[in-house]
C-alpha cells in the first residue's frame, strides 16, 4: 500500500491542461456569454424602438449581469484550480469545497435576498386612450429556486468528499509509481 501524502505534497500535482480549459470555460460562461446577451439585448431594443418604455427593464436586467460577472471573477480561478488536481487528491476536496461555499455566496450577491425587482414605465404605451397607467413595479422572487440551489451545493460538497476517498487509493498508487 502506498503511503500517505500530506496536503502540501498533494498541491504539487495537477494537470495544467485540464485547470486552463476549466478557466477558460468558466470565463466564457461568466464574462464572454453575459457580455454578448447584453449586447443583443441592447440591439433588440433598439430595433424595436421601445427604448424608453422599456429602459428600466435593461437597467435592472443590465446590473444584475454586470454583478453576476463580477462577482463571478473569482469562480474563474476557482474553476481552474478544482479542475487542476485530480479525483483522490486532497487539494482537490479543498478548492471544491471553496469553489462551492463561494458559489452559495455569489448567489446571494447576484440576487440580493433572492429577489429581483423589474420596473415598467407605461405613461407612453396609452396616450390617448381613457385607460391610465404610470407605471408597473413587481419584484421577481428567487428565493425558493436558490435554497434547491444551495441544497444542491452542500451535496455536492459531501459527493466530493465521497469522490476523494473512493480515489484515494489509486491517486497514491500512480503517485508512487
Amino acid at each position: 500500500m502506498p503511503e500517505e501524502t500530506t496536503l502540501k505534497q498533494d498541491m504539487r500535482h495537477g494537470s495544467w491542461g485540464k485547470g486552463i480549459l476549466a478557466g477558460v470555460l468558466s470565463f466564457i460562461s461568466i464574462v464572454a456569454v453575459p457580455l454578448a446577451l447584453m449586447w443583443f439585448l441592447e440591439g433588440l431594443v433598439a430595433s424595436m424602438g421601445a427604448g424608453d418604455e422599456m429602459a428600466e427593464i435593461f437597467n435592472t436586467l443590465n446590473e444584475t449581469i454586470w454583478r453576476l460577472m463580477i462577482y463571478g471573477i473569482p469562480l474563474i480561478a476557482l474553476a481552474f484550480l478544482t479542475s487542476f488536481y485530480v479525483k483522490g487528491n486532497k487539494a482537490k476536496v479543498l478548492f471544491t469545497v471553496i469553489a462551492l461555499s463561494y458559489s452559495i455566496i455569489w448567489l446571494f450577491l447576484v440576487f440580493p435576498g433572492g429577489e429581483l425587482p423589474v420596473s415598467l414605465e407605461t405613461s407612453g404605451l396609452f396616450p390617448d386612450g381613457e385607460f391610465s397607467l404610470d407605471s408597473i413595479s413587481l419584484t421577481l422572487d428567487f428565493l425558493g429556486i436558490m435554497l434547491l440551489l444551495v441544497i444542491i451545493m452542500l451535496l455536492r460538497m459531501v459527493l466530493s468528499y465521497a469522490v476523494y476517498k473512493s480515489n484515494r487509493e489509486k491517486y497514491l498508487k500512480k503517485l508512487s509509481e
